[in-house]
């Protein structure tokens, strides 16, 4: 394999990568963020060629001043969306993480702006944490259940239900959820991948059910849904689109984000037993409903969630193609057609506050102030600037919640030998992660 490595004099730091092996190639389709770490090796730039037909070579990057420079103000500097056109499909052309209009989508982001403030958030927390709670509850009668599976009728419950405020009764949230993962599972570059089609339909049935919901006179006046219909009318693609849109920043995001902290917790017994001391401490400071001062006092809950999401990375990787050449002091330049992606997964790894325990879950290096600079530039799990998961706040909101009920309630077993796979959205066990829950001795809560 060629190699190119530098940093002295201002050349950049770029990994020849262009004659990977072809099972390697295969990778960025089925696993997007492994292949971008192999492809960059421990490098901040690497040129790749395709994986499917003749194609433009594509450049990989991961150096975090040049991201953020670049994403912060995209548009300007030439970069658009460059997804493949089964997933633009399955999104809908009108999403906003599918459309090339820098108007249109700074317009639909204010109308999404209220899923990040502080007044929102503080509406929604007690609501997910009796979510929470009912499922928890539900997964601790069955005995063993796969968290990963129930997981996701959780998060979708919380996304329709608190995020989209549409009040759908249980028997649409399991239907509905389930609909939701068959069409989230078209995620694949190929149209004659069945699952593709399957998701297709998918899309038919929850485009129907959305535009039902926002036609419903007894629409929350305000809420997203509403907000939606009103800018653009109820028949509008852009609306289903982008409620479909709502579903795919938080489903995917927060499922694997609750679950692999599920899974470090049931392997750390440790961290667990900080987590639920800390949780005891909270809850009799701030009494049983969560809410933002009782979340801003969970300083280990969100270090536990933050290495969490450093180990699963939620956006590892984003794709772009420059609209014309980009020049950049620290990049190889870029030129115009050229297809690159965003590693935030690569950026990861590169953290000098990571190094020598790269693949540890520890908590604990959040809590250390030598680190703050560090993490802050390097671990961007949900992307940044512009095109960054609208969906984050309520993903760390379900994994607090899950957090606290289970510290305060539950013991935890979960079958942890399996390996994670990469999804175009976070990462999921390969068995599920099959879970039970206990309730705690009334001596021990």
């Amino acid at each position: 394999m060629g190699l190119t490595v530098s940093t002295n004099m201002g050349v950049p730091d770029v990994h020849d990568a262009r004659d990977l092996p072809r099972e390697v190639l295969a990778l960025q389709a089925t696993s997007p963020a492994t292949f971008a770490v192999t492809a960059l090796d421990g490098h901040r730039f690497a040129w790749v060629k395709p994986a499917g037909p003749a194609g433009p070579e594509q450049l990989i990057v991961a150096d975090p001043a040049t991201l953020q420079s670049w994403m912060k103000d995209e548009w300007k500097i030439g970069s658009v969306t460059g997804w493949p056109d089964t997933i633009g499909q399955l999104l809908g052309p009108e999403a906003m993480a599918n459309t090339r209009s820098a108007e249109q989508h700074q317009r639909l982001r204010q109308l999404f702006s209220p899923m990040l403030r502080d007044d929102s958030m503080a509406r929604m927390l007690p609501k997910i944490q009796g979510s929470v709670q009912r499922y928890m509850r539900e997964w601790a009668a069955k005995g063993t259940v796969p968290a990963y599976t129930e997981t996701l009728t959780l998060v979708f419950d919380v996304l329709v239900n608190q995020a989209m405020q549409l009040d759908w009764p249980d028997a649409d949230i399991k239907k509905y959820a389930v609909l939701f993962e068959v069409w989230n599972q078209g995620f694949t570059p190929s149209t004659a991948d069945p699952r593709w089609a399957k998701g297709m339909e998918a899309r038919k049935e929850l485009v129907a059910r959305f535009r039902s919901a926002v036609s419903d006179p007894r629409l929350l006046p305000g809420s997203i849904p509403a907000t939606l219909r009103d800018e653009y009318c109820a028949e509008s693609d852009v609306v289903t689109d982008n409620l479909i849109m709502v579903l795919f920043a938080g489903f995917e995001t927060s499922t694997s984000l609750t679950v692999r902290l599920l899974y470090e917790l049931a392997k750390h017994p440790d961290a667990l037993q900080k987590l639920r001391a800390e949780q005891q401490a909270v809850a009799a400071k701030y009494g049983p409903t969560l809410g933002l001062k009782a979340l801003g006092a969970m300083t280990y809950t969100e270090a536990a969630i933050s290495e969490a999401l450093r180990l699963g990375q939620m956006v590892a990787n984003v794709p772009r193609v420059a609209t014309k050449a980009i020049e950049t002091p620290r990049a190889p330049p870029v030129p115009a057609g050229c297809p690159f992606s965003a590693s935030w997964a690569g950026q990861s790894v590169l953290d000098p506050a990571v190094q020598g325990s790269t693949t540890a879950f520890n908590p604990d290096r959040w809590l250390d102030k030598r680190n703050k600079a560090s993490l802050k530039l390097h671990q961007t799990p949900f992307g940044y600037g512009t095109h960054s998961c609208l969906g984050w706040r309520i993903a760390r909101a379900v994994a607090a919640a899950v957090a606290q009920e289970l510290a305060l309630a539950y013991e935890l077993s979960a079958e942890t030998d399996a390996a994670w796979d990469d999804f175009p959205t976070g990462s999921r066990p390969a068995n599920e992660l099959p879970l039970s829950l206990k309730p705690l001795a009334a001596s021990a809560q």
